[in-house]
C-alpha cells in the first residue's frame, strides 16, 4: 500500500479534474488506498468523479475490475452511492455480474442502497445483462434485497416504500 495525502486526493476527486493526476505514471494510477485496497477508480466512482472515471478507465483499464479487500469494484462502489452516469462510464467494460465476497454483486448491492437513481441504474445495469438469479452468501437475490431493508440485528423487519413495486418488476 502506497499512502497518498488524504486532502490531496479528495481535492481530486471533489473538484473531478484530471489535471492532477494526467502525468501520473500507470503504477501511481493504480495504488491502493486504505481502508480496503480501494483504486483511485473505486473512490471516484463512490464520489461520482465522472471526469476522473473517465480517464481511468482510458488510462488504467485494468482498475475497471480491480478488487478491494472484500471483493468489491468500482462499479458496485457507484451502484451502492447511486452515481448513475458513473455507473453508465462502468458498466460496458465491467463485468457486471462479479460478486464480491459476500457473493453480492452490483444490482444487488443497488437494490440494497436503493439510492435515488435506483430504476434508472437498474435498467442500466439489466441492459448490460446483470443476471437476476444469481444468489449471495445468504442465499439471496437481487429481488430479495430490493424487498427487504435489513435493520442492525439483522433482522427483516421492514419494506421499503417508493419505487419497490417498479424497481420488483425489472427483477422478476
Amino acid at each position: 500500500m502506497i499512502p497518498w495525502p488524504e486532502a490531496n486526493l479528495l481535492r481530486i476527486l471533489h473538484r473531478d479534474s484530471v489535471k492532477e493526476i494526467e502525468n501520473l505514471s500507470k503504477e501511481q494510477l493504480s495504488r491502493r488506498f486504505e481502508p480496503g485496497s480501494q483504486t483511485l477508480l473505486m473512490l471516484a466512482a463512490a464520489s461520482g468523479a465522472n471526469a476522473v472515471i473517465g480517464f481511468l478507465r482510458s488510462t488504467v483499464p485494468t482498475l475497471i475490475n480491480a478488487r478491494s479487500d472484500d471483493g468489491k469494484t468500482a462499479l458496485m462502489y457507484a451502484c451502492v452511492i447511486g452515481h448513475l452516469t458513473a455507473v453508465k462510464l462502468l458498466v460496458e467494460a465491467s463485468d457486471v455480474n462479479a460478486q464480491d465476497a459476500r457473493g453480492m454483486t452490483a444490482l444487488m448491492h443497488l437494490a440494497w442502497a436503493r439510492p435515488t437513481d435506483v430504476i434508472a441504474i437498474a435498467d442500466v445495469l439489466l441492459a448490460a445483462q446483470a443476471r437476476i438469479d444469481l444468489r449471495d452468501a445468504d442465499n439471496q437475490t437481487a429481488l430479495d434485497w430490493a424487498l427487504r431493508r435489513h435493520t442492525t440485528s439483522g433482522d427483516v423487519t421492514a419494506y421499503w416504500v417508493g419505487d419497490e413495486d417498479e424497481l420488483v418488476e425489472r427483477l422478476r
